[in-house]
């Protein structure tokens, strides 16, 4: 609709959203269960997809996605794996509340000023695990773990270039397994 909701109506529960060459970075607001992927990976959207509570249980991948974000909003069991992101925008993943989300085996380039990557912001038992990172800003927080529980981030590959750089950031956040990720940077600052 005008608003950028996917009417659930029109979709079966389970369905394959294909998106192909979205270009004026749309807003699709997705409030029910529909798995989303590219109709030809070579081919990029640039989407702002927000994922609502009811859209639990969906799984986003093999997509080419510039300068886009995604947005989950209290969700559980939301499989984000094997997409391409090349982006200038800041943050490309923002999990707020939800739990048992996952970003998995994804390739991500971001060239902009100032990074924040991936957030986690009160969150329960998310993963991100085996992406490959290529970062390059002013600032940089690839990830930011934020009041969050039994976060696992492992396995993961940063490259990254910047003024100041932070590869992982965590604050409030406890019982968390930061394991077995390889960190490369240039900066004048640097910190885990």
């Amino acid at each position: 609709d005008e608003d950028g909701n996917l009417n659930s109506g029109i979709i079966a529960p389970n369905s394959i959203l294909l998106l192909n060459n979205l270009t004026k970075g749309q807003t699709m607001k997705i409030n029910s269960q529909v798995n989303i992927s590219s109709l030809d990976k070579n081919i990029p959207s640039k989407v702002s997809l927000i994922i609502n509570e009811n859209a639990s249980n969906i799984k986003i991948y093999d997509a080419f996605l510039v300068n886009s974000t995604i947005t989950l909003n209290n969700t559980s069991n939301v499989l984000i794996t094997g997409n391409l992101f090349n982006s200038s925008n800041s943050t490309i993943l923002n999990m707020v509340g939800g739990e048992c989300n996952s970003f998995i085996n994804n390739e991500v380039y971001i060239n902009a000023t100032s990074v924040s990557g991936i957030i986690l912001n009160n969150t329960l038992s998310s993963t991100v695990k085996g992406n490959d990172f290529e970062v390059n800003a002013l600032a940089v927080k690839i990830i930011i773990n934020e009041a969050s529980a039994n976060s696992l981030i492992d396995k993961n590959v940063m490259n990254a270039k910047a003024d100041d750089l932070i590869f992982i950031y965590s604050e409030n956040s406890n019982h968390d397994s930061i394991i077995n990720n390889n960190l490369a940077g240039v900066a004048e600052s640097i910190y885990g």
